[in-house]
Protein backbone atom coordinates (compact mmCIF):
# COMPACT_ATOMS: atom_id res chain seq x y z
CA UNK A 1 0.00 0.00 0.00
CA UNK A 2 2.57 2.26 0.41
CA UNK A 3 3.16 3.02 -3.14
CA UNK A 4 -0.41 4.98 -3.07
CA UNK A 5 1.17 7.20 -0.50
CA UNK A 6 1.83 10.79 -2.39
CA UNK A 7 5.59 12.10 -1.74
CA UNK A 8 6.28 15.41 -2.09
CA UNK A 9 6.10 16.68 -5.93
CA UNK A 10 3.99 13.18 -6.73
CA UNK A 11 0.34 13.06 -6.37
CA UNK A 12 -0.68 10.01 -5.15
CA UNK A 13 -2.98 7.91 -7.79
CA UNK A 14 -6.65 8.41 -8.49
CA UNK A 15 -8.46 5.62 -6.38
CA UNK A 16 -12.10 5.22 -6.27
CA UNK A 17 -14.87 3.88 -3.36
CA UNK A 18 -17.92 2.50 -3.78
CA UNK A 19 -20.06 1.65 -1.10
CA UNK A 20 -24.27 0.20 -0.91
CA UNK A 21 -26.31 1.70 2.08
CA UNK A 22 -29.26 -1.06 2.64
CA UNK A 23 -31.30 -1.49 5.98
CA UNK A 24 -28.92 -5.21 6.59
CA UNK A 25 -25.73 -3.07 5.14
CA UNK A 26 -24.00 -3.25 2.30
CA UNK A 27 -21.24 -4.43 0.05
CA UNK A 28 -18.39 -1.65 -0.92
CA UNK A 29 -15.13 -1.56 -2.46
CA UNK A 30 -12.27 0.18 -3.82
CA UNK A 31 -10.69 0.49 -6.79
CA UNK A 32 -8.35 2.51 -9.70
CA UNK A 33 -11.04 2.01 -12.62
CA UNK A 34 -13.97 4.54 -12.13
CA UNK A 35 -16.20 3.20 -14.37
CA UNK A 36 -15.93 -0.26 -12.64
CA UNK A 37 -17.12 1.43 -9.44
CA UNK A 38 -19.89 2.60 -11.19
CA UNK A 39 -20.70 -0.78 -12.54
CA UNK A 40 -20.03 -2.44 -8.72
CA UNK A 41 -22.58 0.05 -7.26
CA UNK A 42 -25.19 -0.61 -10.34
CA UNK A 43 -24.81 -4.25 -9.93
CA UNK A 44 -25.15 -4.40 -5.92
CA UNK A 45 -28.38 -2.19 -6.15
CA UNK A 46 -29.77 -4.26 -9.18
CA UNK A 47 -29.43 -7.86 -6.62
CA UNK A 48 -30.30 -6.07 -3.28
CA UNK A 49 -33.07 -5.03 -1.12
CA UNK A 50 -35.23 -2.02 -1.81
CA UNK A 51 -34.56 1.18 -0.68
CA UNK A 52 -30.46 0.64 -1.00
CA UNK A 53 -28.57 3.44 -1.99
CA UNK A 54 -25.36 3.58 -3.72
CA UNK A 55 -22.76 6.41 -3.90
CA UNK A 56 -18.85 6.47 -5.70
CA UNK A 57 -16.61 8.71 -4.53
CA UNK A 58 -12.83 9.61 -5.59
CA UNK A 59 -10.61 9.40 -2.42
CA UNK A 60 -6.94 9.38 -1.07
CA UNK A 61 -5.05 7.63 0.77
CA UNK A 62 -4.86 8.77 4.09
CA UNK A 63 -2.15 9.22 6.44
CA UNK A 64 -2.44 5.87 8.02
CA UNK A 65 -2.79 2.88 6.11
CA UNK A 66 -6.21 1.34 5.54
CA UNK A 67 -7.95 5.18 5.72
CA UNK A 68 -9.40 6.95 2.72
CA UNK A 69 -10.09 11.11 2.91
CA UNK A 70 -13.08 11.74 0.92
CA UNK A 71 -12.33 13.90 -2.08
CA UNK A 72 -15.49 13.89 -3.83
CA UNK A 73 -18.65 12.35 -4.20
CA UNK A 74 -19.19 11.40 -8.50
CA UNK A 75 -22.53 10.06 -7.94
CA UNK A 76 -25.08 8.84 -6.39
CA UNK A 77 -27.95 6.07 -7.15
CA UNK A 78 -31.11 4.33 -5.86
CA UNK A 79 -33.02 1.13 -7.36
CA UNK A 80 -36.33 3.02 -8.91
CA UNK A 81 -38.83 0.41 -7.85
CA UNK A 82 -41.17 0.94 -10.18
CA UNK A 83 -39.31 0.18 -13.29
CA UNK A 84 -36.27 -1.88 -11.61
CA UNK A 85 -33.86 0.51 -13.31
CA UNK A 86 -30.86 1.96 -11.59
CA UNK A 87 -31.09 6.12 -11.10
CA UNK A 88 -28.12 8.02 -11.20
CA UNK A 89 -27.93 11.38 -9.70
CA UNK A 90 -24.97 13.27 -10.90
CA UNK A 91 -22.89 14.71 -8.03
CA UNK A 92 -21.62 17.83 -9.98
CA UNK A 93 -18.11 16.71 -11.34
Amino acid sequence: MDAFIATPGHRAPIIFAWDVRAPDLGPGGVTDVRERAFQEVDAALRGGAPGAVGVVREVELGPVAAEYRDVRVLGEARLDGGSGSVVWTDAGE
